[in-house]
């Protein structure tokens, strides 16, 4: 038998009871137990006899007061900020907020337009031009470190026969460095070592 509750939450006639329970700060679902409500009861803190129906994936149960509603349920799941890329994961119950999106950029260059990622090629062909441009001096660098204690020998007149090919062969490479174009690189070969 079922209990009667009066207008004060208590009950007026015992009886048994399904209780629904709810966080008392989210009001999210967090499970049920059969009760027994004796006269003069009410039902347990944070719980409600009414029934919250079939769950869905992906969404959660939460208690108004007065009756169950279904919010969406992304906790645990990555975010994209739509102004600068950064992830975050969602830890709230409800529906993603404005200026997230679910769906990941596809490059570090992405700007979120019109409700999806696209690429700014300018700011990508910047970036990989800066880093061709930084390549390329590091190779110059590399080159020079070879060269120079070869240029030593030869003006000092103590350069093996063997070595004369090796400076001339890093010279030319080093040369050929020099007119790499950042923006289009074609990297001459290297010498053996």
């Amino acid at each position: 038998m079922k209990p009667v509750f009066g207008e004060d939450g208590h009950a007026t006639t015992a009886g048994e009871v399904r209780a629904y329970y709810f966080d008392h700060i989210t009001g999210e679902y967090t499970g049920w137990s059969d009760e027994f409500i004796n006269i003069g009861v009410s039902m347990p803190g944070c719980s409600t006899d009414i029934d919250l129906g079939e769950e869905i994936s992906g969404f959660a149960m939460v208690f108004t007061g007065k009756r169950w509603e279904m919010k969406e349920d992304h906790r645990g799941e990555k975010v994209y900020s739509t102004s600068d890329r950064k992830v975050s994961v969602i830890d709230y119950i409800g529906p993603v907020r404005e200026g997230f999106t679910l769906v990941a950029p596809l490059t570090q260059f992405d700007k979120w337009i019109d409700g999806k990622w696209v690429t700014d090629a300018s700011e990508q062909n910047e970036a990989i031009t800066l880093s061709n441009t930084q390549q390329k001096a590091a190779l110059i660098l590399e080159a020079s470190s070879y060269i120079a204690p070869l240029v030593d020998a030869r003006d000092g007149g103590y350069i093996d026969d063997a070595d004369v090919p090796v400076l001339a062969a890093w010279q030319k490479y080093r040369y050929a460095l020099t007119k790499v174009d950042p923006a289009k690189p074609v990297w001459p070969e290297r010498p053996a070592s």
